[in-house]
């Protein structure tokens, strides 16, 4: 290869050339090679282990006329890398595998389209500190295969249209959050083989926090789908907002930033909270939520007041029986209980279609009040009343 050169190779028309995995060593053979091949635009050099380095930036400057530059798994140093690109015109640089960490230095290049970090050492996107600055043009980046467990980033890749995040740790959807400020303009979205794609319903979640993608994991995302996650994901949220008391709605509404916009495009979905614990209502389960307030009366003695007892519905009839008895000094045996509900029911052939139509001029008298009358047997009282409360007329048989 050291004997190629403009000379011996000038009708050479070459634009692409893969020279990964060779024996080459020092910078300078591919110095004459690059040289020789005037037409060459994309240039592979992966797995080549360069024992001697550039020791000026000068002849860098043939490297101008190359767009696509690939280094994976050469293990150049970060200054090295930096003065590759500095003097290059370069579109597309991939520096897959190269074991990187640390932040990018050097001048700004407004030429690069495309960068491949993928399966490097990046922990977190903050060690890309600087990156938006040194190439602002930057429209595709990849992350894949970095042991990322956060996207949070200071600054914002203004022109980045597609990210790759597939095969990172990744683990829960506020991974997701910084992508909107971080990646105002993103379009396409990689998540493949992480944790946050093993979770329920991640993409419909992934789409709905996201505003601006178009595709997620190579498939398009066509409006119906956008509205569907969206509708699912405001109903994620009421249920979350739901599950806790309103003083603390502002906790849950940090994890979803777009709650208010989407309530403004599909309106805000219904919230059923349970009772407050201040309330008088007892929680479902308990002893006081099967209880009820039955209220006693004997017609024939109305001297004799009212007589109120808390009871659980799974009384018996006999037992409440034996209860009204002992409360009235009468046998129980000899009791009729009579359970008035307060409703009204219409008295069979005294309605005609137009009264039945209009309640508020019905007349009283084709009307009768709903009475239930708690019959013997081994029924607990639940069977009949299921209310908070219930009147009860006392009867002799």
């Amino acid at each position: 290869m050291s004997k190629l050169t403009p000379k011996a190779s000038p009708d050479l028309k070459i634009q692409e050339l893969d020279l990964s995995r060779n024996l080459i060593e020092d910078f300078r053979e591919i110095k004459g090679i690059v040289s020789a091949l005037k037409s060459l635009k994309a240039l592979r050099l992966n797995g080549n282990r360069f024992q001697i380095l550039p020791e000026n930036k000068d002849w860098l400057m043939v490297l101008r006329q190359v767009k696509e530059l690939c280094l994976d798994e050469t293990y150049l140093s970060m200054a090295t890398i930096e003065s590759l690109v500095e003097q290059s015109g370069l579109t597309s640089l991939s520096l897959a595998s190269n074991n990187l960490s640390t932040p990018f230095c050097g001048s700004e290049n407004l030429s690069l389209l495309y960068l491949n970090l993928a399966s490097n050492e990046y922990t977190a996107l903050k060690g890309l500190t600087g990156l938006p600055t040194i190439f602002p043009s930057l429209e595709t980046l990849s992350l894949r295969s970095n042991p990322l467990t956060n996207l949070e980033f200071p600054q914002a890749f203004a022109n980045v249209l597609n990210l790759d995040v597939s095969s990172t740790l990744l683990s829960n959807f506020d991974a997701l959050l910084p992508i909107p400020s971080a990646f105002p303009r993103l379009k396409s979205l990689l998540t493949t083989n992480t944790p946050l794609q093993s979770l329920p319903a991640s993409n419909l979640h992934t789409i709905a926090r996201i505003r601006t993608l178009t595709s997620l994991n190579h498939s398009r995302i066509s409006p119906q789908e956008r509205t569907n996650a969206e509708l699912y994901y405001l109903t994620s949220i009421a249920s979350e907002l739901a599950s806790v008391s309103e003083t603390s709605s502002s906790d849950i509404l940090h994890h979803h930033p777009r709650y208010p916009s989407l309530c403004s495009i599909h309106g805000a979905p219904p919230l059923n909270r349970p009772p407050s614990p201040t309330s008088d209502l007892p929680k479902p389960g308990t002893l006081a939520a099967r209880l009820t307030t039955f209220t006693f009366y004997h017609p024939l003695r109305p001297s004799f007041p009212r007589i109120q007892k808390r009871l659980p519905r799974t009384l018996g009839i006999y037992a409440l029986k034996g209860l009204v008895g002992r409360l009235f000094a009468l046998r129980p045996m000899s009791l009729r209980l009579v359970w008035e509900t307060g409703e009204w029911d219409p008295v069979p052939g005294s309605l005609d279609d137009e009264d039945e139509d209009d309640d508020d001029t019905r007349d009283r008298s084709k009307w009768a009040r709903r009475e239930i009358e708690l019959v013997d047997g081994t029924r607990d009282v639940g069977f009949w009343i299921e209310g908070a409360e219930a009147v009860v007329r006392v009867e002799l048989r």
